[in-house]
């Protein structure tokens, strides 16, 4: 089955899309494509650096390659300043925008020991190489949000310089800058949709609000073709907003 071809997956569907894989582990193919945690960084580092638009997510960091793979960031072209931790504030690392622990949690793997135990479990694997879910971003910002979710926190950002990025940790919730809100939106609505995730009527508003407010960039644009000839499928709610841009 070619990864184009997957439908929206029901709590069912996904069990025997898990149940069908072969116990090598490995994800469904798109020609010679497999899909897969290290294949999409692969791919992902490629299509960064190849085509135009070499930024982390949610502060905009120049991203400082090392052949194909983003290693750092390049903290002077966006003003990052640590936290609390320098070394994983150089560090550039792939953020899942709709965290692993949402997708993961329904897995008989992951309730018996979280994202450790589900690294052998092919349905798992298959949804956490999905690109369109995958995002560069700064390291330590990545650590700091964790799985926490999305909110436009009224918080003036004071955490990391002149990036506007803001993590409360009492509340446990993460409030992106306005030029990441449209990108995470889009990214949470595809996931719901494809693999029958369900979210909240808040979070369903929210991030309906975010995909119309904050329409993708030409570079948002680009990335969804570039995923979608690799992956297969394309975010259907990126490719419908940037066809309003024409």
């Amino acid at each position: 089955m070619k990864t184009g071809k997957i439908p929206h997956l029901t709590a069912a569907a996904l069990l025997a899309l898990v149940a069908c894989q072969p116990s090598s582990g490995r994800g469904h193919h798109n020609g010679d494509y497999i899909q897969n945690y290290q294949n999409a960084l692969k791919q992902l580092g490629r299509i960064y650096h190849d085509f135009g638009y070499p930024y982390t997510l949610y502060c905009g960091c120049r991203l400082l390659f090392k052949g194909n793979k983003p290693k750092i960031i390049d903290a002077e072209s966006c003003g990052f300043r640590p936290r609390k931790n320098p070394q994983k504030g150089m560090k550039v690392e792939w953020e899942h925008m709709m965290p692993a622990s949402r997708f993961g949690q329904r897995l008989s793997c992951w309730k018996a020991g979280g994202r450790k135990n589900c690294g052998k479990n092919p349905g798992y694997r298959y949804i956490e190489g999905d690109m369109h879910n995958l995002a560069p971003a700064v390291g330590e910002i990545n650590s700091d949000r964790g799985n926490f979710g999305y909110a436009p926190l009224k918080t003036a950002p004071y955490q990391y310089g002149r990036c506007r990025m803001v993590v409360d940790f009492r509340r446990q919730l993460a409030s992106p800058p306005p030029a990441a809100r449209g990108p995470v939106a889009r990214a949470y609505l595809y996931m719901s949709s494809r693999y029958s995730i369900k979210l909240e009527p808040a979070e369903e508003k929210l991030y309906n609000f975010w995909n119309s407010n904050y329409p993708p960039a030409a570079w948002e644009c680009r990335r969804n073709v570039l995923i979608s000839r690799i992956q297969g499928n394309d975010n259907k709610f990126i490719t419908a907003a940037c066809k309003k841009r024409k």
